[in-house]
């Protein structure tokens, strides 16, 4: 996860690498003095600071910027860019003074603005910690802004606050993550990859479960998580997913709430740790319950020959007694240790709902729970000529069998396919069985032909 990272002295952002196709920086140029002293700090990745001495601002335009006028006024906010109603989650749940910035800074993200966005006048005990959470709270609402950096500028002085995303000085030299100049046919890219998607998903079923079912399954297959060291800012982004057709916890999740939006279904970014490891994932609202998805865990990648494996779907819609067996939620923006400046480098949420639905948890909306070997039998023998795997949720008795003794477990469960049915012969098959969480995932293929 990328926007909670901490950087080390005047935003030298430290990130996990891979190599990918090379992204040009933006070709722009600035001439900037100051004279007064100025708070430098980093976006959600984290914080530094330093000082310095003038008070002359130069500004040079660049083609970044939106007519002559390189700073943007709260005051002369465009109605255009307020928030939709579909896209206000995190808006709805920071302060007044906080959405007045993060008007400010939507507004200036959406026309890649160049050079100091005044702010106006600021609380100048919080004015670091409202900027934090309006920065952290408008990339939580709108995914789609993949350009945005992952660090910017603040500048304090006796007239009041301004910030810069991209600028080019002796102490800051931040710009978005890609050129304006490739920006429109990026978009153009993503815009025709989830136009296919939510056309193919809405063709197929108006029901809200199955098409999240269709849109999880759709990402898993055409998404590959990337595990090389990341040096690539695209990979966090809906880009690097739809797109390059490769990401991390926080592309996936950012897809996820994307595309979740276009087809209707309330879907939240949720920040927190698994595997030992900082960690995005969602949450989706279907009959005014919620419940935790992890596209990122659920992805079981690619098989030896590239082609995509069958999802699996241990954290599709679970509650929250689920996903904390093995995650770890970071806490609400009221409750969080950070303050300041520091406050960019902590983990935080924004109001997240209780999440204790079960109707439409997975296995048990499609009755794929493992309730005992006769019923798994019958299920494994009733899919068996339409597809050649399954998946059954184990409860925490059957989970502590499988793991004691995998062996007789399986034995058990073939012999009682063989008592259901004498057409089903998994002898002649290559047979895998696979643990993932609380799932056993079956799957049985033609056997291999020796070559002499």
């Amino acid at each position: 996860m990328k926007r909670i990272i901490a950087v080390v002295l005047v935003l030298l952002l430290v990130l996990s690498g891979c190599t990918m196709p090379n992204v040009t920086s933006p070709d722009t140029s600035s001439d900037v003095s100051q004279n007064s002293s100025s708070d430098i700090l980093s976006s959600s990745s984290g914080t530094s600071s330093s000082g310095s001495s003038s008070e002359n601002i130069t500004i040079v335009s660049s083609p970044a910027s939106v007519g002559t006028e390189n700073t943007v006024s709260g005051s002369k906010l465009p109605n255009d860019v307020l928030p939709t109603e579909t896209d206000t989650w995190c808006y709805d749940r920071i302060s007044k003074e906080q959405q007045r910035i993060y008007k400010i800074l939507l507004s200036s993200v959406n026309r890649m603005a160049y050079g100091w966005i005044d702010l106006g006048k600021c609380n100048t005990e919080t004015y670091n910690e409202d900027i934090a959470v309006a920065y952290r709270a408008f990339t939580y609402d709108y995914p789609e802004l993949f350009w945005v950096p992952y660090e910017y500028v603040v500048k304090s002085d006796s007239l009041g606050v301004k910030v810069a995303f991209s600028l080019k000085d002796e102490e800051f030299k931040g710009s978005y993550i890609v050129p304006l100049a490739n920006k429109k046919e990026m978009q153009k890219e993503i815009d025709e990859i989830a136009s296919k998607i939510v056309a193919e998903i809405k063709g197929k079923t108006n029901d809200k479960m199955e098409m999240l079912t269709l849109l999880h399954d759709k990402l898993c297959n055409m998404v590959t998580y990337y595990k090389e060291p990341i040096d690539q800012d695209l990979l966090y982004t809906v880009y690097g997913a739809l797109v390059w057709g490769y990401t991390v916890c926080e592309g996936y999740a950012r897809t996820m709430k994307y595309l979740c939006r276009k087809l209707g279904i309330e879907c939240l970014i949720v920040t927190g740790t698994s595997k030992n490891e900082q960690h995005m994932w969602n949450m989706v609202r279907l009959d005014n319950e919620w419940y935790h998805i992890d596209l990122t865990w659920n992805d079981p990648g690619i098989d030896s020959e590239g082609n995509p494996k069958p999802p699996l779907h241990p954290y599709f819609n679970v509650t929250d007694e689920v996903i904390l067996k093995d995650h770890t939620i970071d806490p609400d923006i009221t409750k969080v240790a950070g303050s300041g400046a520091n406050l960019g480098s902590v983990g935080f949420n924004f109001g997240l709902p209780e999440a204790k639905g079960k109707k439409y948890d997975y296995y048990d909306y499609n009755e794929l729970n493992f309730s005992d070997m006769l019923y798994a039998a019958r299920k494994i023998v009733s899919i068996y000529e339409s597809q050649n795997f399954i998946e059954l949720a184990l409860n925490d008795k059957q989970l502590q069998n499988y793991e004691k003794d995998k062996v007789a477990f399986i034995s058990a469960l073939i012999s009682n396919i063989y008592l259901v049915s004498d057409e089903v012969d998994l002898s002649q098959k290559d047979v895998v069985f696979t643990n993932t969480g609380n799932t056993l995932y079956l799957e049985w293929n033609e056997k291999t032909q020796s070559v002499n």
